[in-house]
């Protein structure tokens, strides 16, 4: 999905889950600001209504207020399943225990997460699968550990994510792993000690707004 058509979904999304019930409280509040302060001939107009008893207008009132709230939750749940921001991991084979739970937590966190054995069945070109699998995510996560200087495949897959120019978010697992030198630089996320925190400011981070602008 490209930028604009995220944007643009980000706006309708916007118009249906906030302004749409917005408009509806608005409206209900003026309308019985009108009926409670203006002259009868408003009334008149609604005169149907308010026959029925108040506490039968109590509840009807109630029940188009839990509509519309409703409507809105399932708006932002449409939202968020639309637009769930997608993650490609990188990883030693080494590091595959950590890497299944670790992709559980993104996934309960509504970040679609996946690698490599997840997607590669018998008979797919490795390198070509992993490549496409890369090109589609909007990030990449890089598993950092002690076994990562010993994985050719982790250094071709973080070769290709950079020339696709794929933003990299290194997760480190291990306090005296060496981070490779291409992702020396960036700030990483420090899972070695089950870093709860470091969760959250990562999903932060791949999750965008509710409502983009």
């Amino acid at each position: 999905m490209d930028k604009r058509t995220k944007i643009e979904k980000g706006r309708i999304s916007k118009f249906l889950g906030i302004y749409m019930p917005l408009a509806a409280v608005i409206a209900s509040t003026t309308f019985l600001i009108s009926y409670f302060f203006y002259d009868s001939s408003f009334k008149r107009s609604f005169e149907g209504f308010f026959t029925i008893d108040p506490s039968t207008q109590i509840i009807i009132s109630m029940v188009v207020g839990f509509i519309t709230l409703g409507l809105s939750y399932f708006t932002y749940v449409l939202n968020r399943s639309k637009n769930s921001p997608s993650v490609f991991i990188i990883y030693s084979h080494n590091d595959k225990a950590f890497v299944d739970h670790f992709t559980e937590l993104l996934n309960e966190n509504g970040i679609s997460a996946t690698y490599d054995d997840q997607i590669i069945k018998i008979g797919d070109n490795i390198e070509k699968k992993i490549n496409s699998a890369i090109e589609s995510a909007d990030n990449v996560i890089v598993v950092v550990s002690n076994s990562t200087a010993q994985s050719s495949w982790l250094k071709a897959e973080l070769i290709a994510a950079i020339v696709q120019n794929k933003q990299l978010l290194p997760v480190l697992i291990d306090k005296t792993a060496k981070i490779p030198e291409e992702i020396s630089g960036l700030k990483y996320a420090d899972f070695s000690d089950n870093n709860d925190q470091d969760l959250k400011s990562l999903v932060d981070v791949l999750r965008p707004p509710l409502y983009a602008p």
